[in-house]
């Protein structure tokens, strides 16, 4: 069946589910739909048969709010326009089969949130924020954004992974933006075939930080303070380009 959206609406599945995982949520233009799972929680499904279909300027957004498991009953790519923002949702996991965002596709994770399908592959954009983790064989070929915030959460990506799109790190206020690779006692490599930029917002003090391997056999950009730290010892390694814009390191 469809779900059509021709304003803003929400659906409570607190204690309950709801499957999607052969349906559509059709989006009227500029429209969001929230699924909202409460603070005892409920699960959302979503499969191979989902189609998510938009108004004709190309704009919705779906949003998570409470604790929301989201179940990927089979492999699945999400290729439309969606905004798919879990930022606040007060924990969303992502679970299941392979999930691919596609390339007009956006996923925003923050505080809590996490992705622990048996595959995850980014062509859209995809954002981290504060103690978001990804737990997956994960894959970069779009964009992601390491964004800082007020609060010290790290970003954890569990698994080493290629990055053949682009990273961006965007450290904001004084508290350092860090993306971990690798759980704290033992390091994972970021292999870099693309782009890394490290960047700001607003008034930054803090630096952004990566904690892992490094390999880069693509390009890095410093526009911001950045630091390669690793508890354990580690060899980073650059066959690529590295470029600074003066005074920052």
């Amino acid at each position: 069946g469809v779900i059509n959206v021709s304003d803003t609406a929400t659906i409570d599945i607190e204690g309950a589910t709801l499957d999607n995982s052969a349906g559509e949520i059709y989006l009227a233009d500029g429209q969001t739909l929230t699924i909202d799972g409460g603070s005892t929680g409920g699960t959302f499904k979503i499969g191979g048969g989902t189609s998510l279909e938009l108004g004709a300027a190309s704009t919705g957004s779906i949003a998570f709010l409470g604790d929301v498991t989201v179940n990927v009953v089979s492999d699945t790519v999400l290729n439309t326009a969606v905004t798919l923002d879990a930022s606040n949702g007060n924990m969303v996991t992502i679970t299941g089969q392979g999930l691919s965002i596609g390339r007009s596709t956006a996923l925003t994770l923050t505080s809590n949130d996490s992705v622990n399908t048996s595959s995850f592959l980014n062509y859209g954009t995809l954002a981290l924020e504060s103690e978001s983790s990804i737990d997956s064989a994960f894959q970069n070929v779009g964009t992601l954004n390491i964004v800082g915030s007020s609060d010290s959460g790290d970003k954890l990506i569990h698994n080493g992974f290629d990055n053949t799109g682009t990273i961006n790190f965007v450290a904001s206020g004084s508290n350092h933006n860090v993306l971990e690779v690798g759980a704290t006692t033992a390091t994972e490599v970021l292999t870099n075939t693309g782009y890394i930029n490290s960047n700001f917002s607003g008034v930054a003090e803090a630096t952004n930080v990566l904690r892992g391997t490094l390999v880069n056999e693509g390009s890095i950009y410093v526009q911001h303070a950045l630091q390669l730290v690793e508890l354990t010892a580690v060899t980073h390694e650059n066959n690529g380009s590295i470029t600074l814009i003066a005074n920052e390191t």
